[in-house]
């Protein structure tokens, strides 16, 4: 089974991160050894995702991400003295959804789900290499909407998403929609608010409050993983934790 880029495989030393929410994090992951590389705007999309990494940026395995047009340049040169090859992806992003939507697709168990119409041509390329199951959904935002916690589970708020994988080899928590702070928007994706930092160690913006944070938590120690945030804080959406390497 291919790997999963999303969820990390041993411990990571490089993620990327929106450059205007580095600064709230940095100090937390350094402790863990994990270097920011800050992904700089792209004028492109809506001013409240133009920074996003998971809007601009699709890892494809361990050390190599796809990279929208827009940021590639600046992207690729805070990564020159990294492990990290970055592919330009030559498809425009534009403000209106689900113009925006490019590289927003999620990967799991050899799996990928968003709007199929909008998958960029080399996207397309490289998982049908892999044998991947493309499953079309209504969810455009199908990597914003989810939280991988494994390389075979996920949670999610979106009913599309949850349909097309429950019964499936892929184990997947449905939520309801969670008071996430995103500015500019209503509230923000489950997606957005973290990822992983080591292998069994997720890193969320903030707590999980509220009469799902039980059985989240239950879940994501069925798998092994534990969640670390400041307690303090209220989730929001950055964009999420994108692993490079």
């Amino acid at each position: 089974m291919p790997e999963n880029p999303f969820a990390a495989k041993g411990d990571l030393k490089y993620v990327a991160v929106d450059e205007r929410y580095a600064h709230l994090i940095r100090e937390d992951l350094s402790f863990f050894g994990v270097q920011i590389v800050e992904v700089p705007v792209c004028a492109d999309i809506s001013e409240p995702v133009s920074v996003h990494a998971d809007m601009l940026i699709h890892p494809i395995r361990r050390g190599e991400v796809f990279v929208c047009a827009a940021i590639y340049d600046e992207f690729s040169k805070r990564c020159e003295n990294i492990p990290v090859k970055c592919v330009k992806i030559d498809v425009p992003l534009r403000k209106d959804y689900p113009d925006d939507i490019a590289l927003n697709f999620l990967y799991i168990k050899n799996k990928l789900l968003g709007k199929m119409h909008k998958l960029p041509p080399r996207l397309f390329e490289h998982y049908k290499e892999k044998g991947t199951q493309f499953i079309d959904v209504n969810q455009g935002y199908a990597r914003c909407s989810c939280l991988v916690i494994s390389p075979d589970a996920l949670i999610t708020a979106d009913m599309s998403i949850y349909k097309a994988l429950v019964g499936t080899d892929v184990d997947v928590l449905k939520i309801d929609p969670m008071e996430i702070l995103l500015p500019g928007y209503d509230r923000g994706f489950i997606g957005g608010c973290g990822g992983f930092i080591k292998e069994d160690l997720i890193y969320l913006t903030g707590n999980i409050k509220g009469a799902q944070k039980t059985k989240i938590f239950e879940f994501v120690q069925k798998h092994n993983v534990r969640f670390i945030f400041n307690d303090a804080n209220d989730l929001i959406d950055i964009g999420g934790i994108v692993p490079l390497a």
